[in-house]
């Protein structure tokens, strides 16, 4: 009975190895899928510019903590509540869909920052995650391509 109890434990730490293992190939993979994806992202804004072809902000696609998420991840310097609050507003949502909107944004930062994806002090905040997330949605459909 020992004999198969310890038999047993061996198979199970051999799954648990082969587990740990393609867990850890498929985040790799997914690091340079999700790098590829904003690279992506990217050259197809600039593309869609050059050739007058709209290409909807999919940041109007997420929710409020995807969205500040986002803000944060994107911004390249430290981030205020005001400063996230003041690109949702420009990007993201209208100043009446929050009744306070700027509480909103720190409540989710405290948030994020307990979760240990940005630095925040109170006053500022930045990302310390991996690459930005990319956002899904956001090939133009042929009827956007402005006819002359």
């Amino acid at each position: 009975m020992k004999d198969e109890r310890t038999a047993e434990m061996v198979r199970l730490r051999d799954v648990l190895d082969n587990y740990q293992g393609e867990l850890e190939r498929l985040l790799q993979e997914r690091t340079r899928l999700d790098a590829r994806i904003l690279q992506l992202q990217h050259d197809i804004r600039h593309v869609a510019r050059m050739v007058d072809v709209t290409v909807d902000d999919p940041i109007t696609q997420l929710g409020l903590t995807d969205a500040i998420r986002y803000v944060i991840q994107h911004a390249g310097k430290h981030m205020t509540p005001v400063d996230v609050r003041d690109e949702l507003l420009k990007r993201y949502c209208d100043p009446e869909d929050y009744r306070n909107l700027l509480a909103s944004v720190h409540t989710v930062m405290k948030r994020l920052e307990r979760a240990g994806e940005i630095t925040f002090d109170g006053t500022k905040a930045e990302w310390t995650g991996g690459l930005p997330m990319p956002l899904i949605g956001f090939v133009p459909s042929r009827a956007h391509f402005r006819k002359n």
